[in-house]
């Protein structure tokens, strides 16, 4: 069976590569712009002086998500802390600066719920600007290593994709020049060489003109029978 490809369709595949790597840079850059402010708070938050704090509540919540035409249970961490700062008391909801997330694996939230359990004594990490920001675990949490490494990976991708889409338009080009010279070299050989075509007849000389006749002297029969006469007379009576 013969599939034609359409030239749209050709174009579409041989730049597909480029457009796919201008998609992965819009991506890493919209989402290193929104990601960049929480990245440097929690490098900052590596520095922020501490406190020893309360838990007052540590919990699994729950709820059902029905987006997608799915129905799925998702789980997260609900932990509470008090603390006091220069005698002011505050309350804090954040495990870390990435805020807390849902899972659909119960397991993961209860391990955040084991490691802060109701009453434990935890050391609460606070904004020097803002007392009222507090956090349980300060600096890059692997959520936020994750979400940092999402624009370059997004920019490594890109650069594969563009790579591939290069390359993808060299080797057509490549093709194109074989198919042509490959082309060429075949009305070359189908044209007859000029060495085998044969010479075509040049201008005859006029015939010469016929000169006056140069008279012969007539041969000599030479007879080797022949014997010369006897001296004497000969029939008719004459001397020889």
């Amino acid at each position: 069976m013969n599939v034609t490809v359409s030239s749209g369709s050709r174009k579409k595949s041989k730049g597909g590569g480029i457009f796919a790597a201008l998609i992965c840079v819009v991506i890493g850059l919209v989402f290193g712009y929104f990601t960049k402010d929480m990245v440097a708070e929690a490098r900052e938050s590596e520095n922020w002086p501490s406190v020893t704090g309360s838990v007052v509540a540590s919990e699994i919540s729950s709820y059902v998500d029905r987006s997608e035409g799915k129905t799925q249970t998702m789980y997260s961490a609900y932990v509470e802390a008090v603390y006091e700062v220069d005698g002011a008391r505050y309350t804090t909801t954040s495990v870390d600066l990435a805020g807390s997330s849902s899972t659909s694996v119960r397991s993961l939230a209860g391990r955040q719920v084991d490691r802060f359990p109701v009453g434990a004594s935890v050391p609460v990490y606070y904004d020097p600007n803002d007392p009222g920001r507090g956090v349980l675990t300060p600096g890059m949490t692997w959520p936020i290593r994750i979400m940092n490494a999402v624009p370059i990976i997004m920019f490594v991708f890109a650069g594969l994709a563009l790579i591939r889409g290069i390359l993808r338009i060299a080797g057509f080009a490549t093709a194109l020049g074989f198919l042509a010279a490959k082309r060429n070299r075949g009305r070359h050989s189908a044209a007859p060489s000029p060495e085998l075509q044969p010479a075509s007849p040049g201008p005859t000389a006029p015939p010469r003109p016929a000169g006056p006749a140069v008279p012969t002297e007539p041969s000599r029969k030479t007879d080797d029978s022949y014997e010369p006469p006897i001296a004497g007379k000969d029939d008719d009576g004459f001397s020889i």
